[in-house]
């Protein structure tokens, strides 16, 4: 009995540590319409829009129009995470800047 609670406190801290900074922290998806997709993000997951400091605002980059959310992380006391301790990214971009091949995005 005790090796199982010992096991599943250390499965619940490798599942909590995957973030910014810890393990795999984003996912990007080249997207058509990357305000669509953070539009779904917000609306269907327990999310939140994410700003990037080089953006004129959420969603408008020099080199893309993107959607950038992260999972709204809790700590298990329901205490507010510190600041700047956001959970998994998603993200979605269309990056007409660096465009590569033939067909858009959309094709």
């Amino acid at each position: 009995m005790l090796w199982t609670i010992i096991s599943l406190a250390v499965l619940a801290a490798m599942a909590n540590s995957q973030g910014m900074g810890d393990g795999v922290s984003k996912h990007t998806w080249a997207a058509s319409d990357p305000i669509a997709c953070s539009d779904w993000f917000t609306t269907y997951l327990p999310t939140e829009e994410e700003f990037h400091p080089g953006c004129e605002d959420n969603n408008h980059c020099p080199c893309a129009t993107q959607g950038r959310v992260h999972t709204k992380k809790h700590t298990l006391d329901k205490q507010p995470p510190p600041p700047g301790d956001i959970g998994f990214g998603l993200h979605a971009i269309n990056c007409t800047f660096h465009p590569y091949g033939q067909l858009s995005i959309a094709d």
